[in-house]
Formats: C-alpha cells, structure tokens, sequence
C-alpha cells in the first residue's frame, strides 16, 4: 500500500496494535463467552494506546485527520475506539442556526455503516446511541432514510431507525441536546478542516475551516504543518477578493506566529487588501467585533503580532486602531493619556460604529481581566480603580459596556463576601458602604437590592 505521507508512523503503530488484538488472550476470552463484559476488558486493554495515536495526528497533521481514522475500520482491530471516533465525526460537521448541518456528514456516514456491519455491533451499539440521537437530529430526513437503505440487517436497521426521535424536530429541543453532548468533548482535540481549491469549496468548507482555525488557537497547539495549506488558500487567485479569503487573512494575522516567505506573503496581502479596497475598514472591524462576542482570545499579542504587518504609510482606520491599543498595552488604561487619546478616537466615530466598539472591547477586556483575577484583599484597589471605571463609562456611554463591568463587578462582590463573613468587621462594613453608595449611583444596583443584599436572613423558627 501507499504510504501517506506524515502519518505513515502512526498508521504503522496502529496496524501493530491489530496484529497485539489478534494475538491477546483478551479477545480470545471474549470470542470464547461472547460476553459484553469481556469486549470491555478489549476496549480497557487496547483502547487508550489507540487514541494517544488519534491524538498525535490530531496535534500534529489534522488535515489528515480524517483520512488517518479510515485504518480504524480496519476489522482486525475489533471495532475498538469508533464510538469516540463517531462522536468525533458527529461534532466536527458545521450545522446552522436551527441545529442542521450545512452540508451531509460523509465521514460520519462511513464510520457508522462500518459500526452497523461489524460483527460485534451488539456491543459497540450499547456505547454510541446517544452519538447517533445527535448526528441524527443534525442531518436531514432524507440523508437518514438513504443511509438506513444501505442496512439489510434488519435487527441493526430497527435499532438505528429507533434513534431517530420526534422531540428533536423542536430546534430549541435540538440546541440543547447538541450542547450538552458536546460538553463531554471539551477535552478532546478532534478538529480538522478541508482546504478548499475552487470557488465552490471556498463557500462549502469556509465555516468549518474558520471553527478549526479557531480551535486550533485555543487550544494553543503547533500549526507548523498546516500553515502553508492555509497559505495556499490566500495566494489562490481564484479566491482574490473574496469575503471568506479576508477573513482567513485576519485569522492569520491575529493569531498564528508566521514566519519566512508565509509572513512576507501575508504582510504583502493585508496591506494591498487596505489599501485597494474600499471597505477594508468595514470588513476587518467587523471581524474584531466578532471575535470580541465570541469569546476568542484576543490581547496584547495579538494586537502587536498585528501591528507588525501594518504600513504606516496608509493612513486608515486600522492603523489608527492599532496605534491606540499599543498605547493602551504601553501605558495601561488608567494613563491619563490614554484617556484623552480615547476620546479624541471616539470623536472621530459614530457611538455605534465597530470603530467604537472595537475600543470599547480592548478597554473592556482590562478591566474584566483585573476583576476576574482580583483577590479578596485587592478590594481597596478596586475601590479606587473603579474611579477610573466610571470615567470611561462616561466617555462611551455605552449600555453593553456598562452592564458588562456590572456583571464582574457584581461577580467580584459576591466573592468577596462569601470570604468576609463578619457583618461587624470593618472589611464587610466598607464593602456593604461602597455597594450600597456606588453601585446605585452609577446604576448597577437599585438601592433596595442594594439593602437586601447585606441584609441577615432570619432562621425560620422550628415549629415546637
């Protein structure tokens, strides 16, 4: 056979482990009693070795993540690892609004018609129900009815129809059984992505390939094997211009360290991108904004890796975003200049504009890292910080930004209350003064909540 270049030692180590099955005691006891009890000692003895493999290719090469998993149905090894694995393939699909997939699960169709002919079926089926309710209430009815086709057993076929269930024809019902199995996941890198050639591909595997970029930073691992594919995608002339190309663009210059002729690739791009189009401001803003509402990890680091591509010798929008983070970083948000630098920006922009907002997030994400990190004995800090924290509230008079520091605000005080139990001490005094005067002042609180909340709850008398 071929070998594939990159993950030929894998695939080796893999075909090792079949060869260990076939000759273990373990499943000559299981083939003996045919018991489920004896194809989980299988599973125990086999299974962590399989996946510590999965892993290394994960890291390492996922964008021959699928095509490695294909030597998992390999019947030697016994069916062991694939309801993982499906429930890899089931989560990897990019589904829409309504908790449908975008487009039909092939690599997930495949591993589950390999589940549903193999000989032990009876006992992998017990570990991968819950997997087929999920990909099942993702893909479509005529996806399901054409796979089920493929089934003669009828025993296998009943039990796979079976897992098809009228309540998740409710999205809201579909959203969260979908959250709640991917939960189970979280530890698991099994993230990989298509590079798409032609214009077609672009629109097809482009959401996919930004989830798997962003999961990749994340999860802080080495891109070292994926970078020149994705390069390949921003020097494709057939996807010049196109919307999902920039946002490729972006996500390289936010996140990932380039280096060599990639860097000077992207530098180049990103500086013709700003200086021939029109909205370049636009598009890239609205890339920040959206990485600011999604949680991703953006900071200091990315903002310089940023800056470092840019030519000041155009002058727009991005460049002076740029210019005022680094001070923000430089001289920190409390930095008299730093304010006064603020808000000449702002006056330059609309209050709703991504210009604005962009900001707003960079200074937000200050303030909710300091909160998040304080200590029960930093409160005196806070106190004074929070000065500060009514100056910019002022200046953007932005109601997103100040329920956002009301929440980690609150969250804080929470905290430290649970740690300053003594209602006469003079910690807990000066905490109940500070909330109960300036939290009603700035809004964050009405003050009979702010009342109630230092209030002793009285013990309900026993009866007797």
């Amino acid at each position: 056979m071929e070998k594939v270049v990159g993950i030929q030692p894998q695939i080796d180590e893999l075909k090792a482990i079949a060869s260990e099955i076939q000759a273990s005691e373990a499943l000559a006891a299981f083939q003996d009693d045919e018991e489920e009890e004896s194809y989980k000692e299988l599973c125990e003895e086999f299974e962590e070795r399989m996946m510590n493999i999965h892993m290394e290719v994960a890291n390492h090469y996922p964008l021959k993540l699928e095509e490695f998993e294909r030597y998992f149905l390999d019947t030697d090894l016994e069916g062991l690892l694939l309801p993982r694995l499906l429930g890899f393939s089931v989560l990897r699909g990019y589904h829409d609004a309504n908790y449908k997939y975008l487009t039909p699960q092939d690599h997930f169709k495949d591993l589950l018609l390999a589940i549903a002919k193999s000989p032990n079926f009876e006992f992998i089926k017990n570990r991968i129900g819950q997997t087929v309710q999920i990909g099942f209430l993702l893909s479509s009815d005529i996806w399901i009815t054409n796979l089920l086709a493929e089934i003669e057993n009828k025993r296998v076929h009943q039990w796979l129809a079976a897992q098809k269930l009228e309540k998740y024809y409710d999205p809201k019902v579909r959203k969260s059984a979908y959250v709640r199995y991917r939960n189970q996941f979280n530890a698991y890198n099994y993230f990989t992505a298509k590079i798409p050639t032609t214009m077609g591909e672009l629109k097809l595997y482009y959401p996919s390939l930004k989830h798997f970029l962003f999961q990749r930073q994340r999860l802080r691992l080495d891109n070292s094997n994926i970078k020149p594919e994705i390069t390949k995608v921003l020097v494709n002339p057939i996807f010049a211009d196109a919307e999902e190309q920039h946002q490729i663009l972006f996500i390289l210059l936010n996140f990932f360290n380039l280096e060599g002729e990639d860097r000077t690739t992207v530098k180049n791009l990103f500086n013709k991108f700003r200086k021939d189009s029109p909205d370049a401001s636009d598009e890239y803003f609205a890339f920040l904004i959206e990485m600011y509402e999604n949680k991703t990890i953006l900071g200091s680091d990315s903002d310089k890796r940023v800056m470092e591509y840019l030519d000041d010798k155009i002058k727009d929008d991005i460049l002076s975003y740029y210019q005022l983070v680094n001070e923000l970083h430089s001289k920190g948000f409390i930095h008299a200049d730093v304010i006064e630098t603020i808000k000449d920006y702002l006056s330059r922009y609309k209050g709703l504009s991504s210009q604005a907002e962009a900001v707003r997030q960079a200074v937000l994400r200050y303030f909710k890292q300091w909160i998040d990190n304080a200590g029960n004995t930093d409160y005196p800090d806070y106190f004074e910080l929070f000065k500060t924290f009514t100056v910019y509230m002022d200046m953007f008079g932005n109601e997103h930004f100040n329920q956002q520091l009301e929440y980690s605000s609150l969250a804080y005080i929470r905290r430290l209350l649970k740690h300053y139990t003594d209602k006469r001490g003079r910690d807990y005094q000066d905490i109940k003064k500070f909330v109960q005067h300036t939290f009603t002042e700035v809004g964050f609180m009405k003050e009979k909540d702010a009342v109630e909340m230092f209030k002793t709850k009285r013990k309900a008398k026993t009866a007797g």
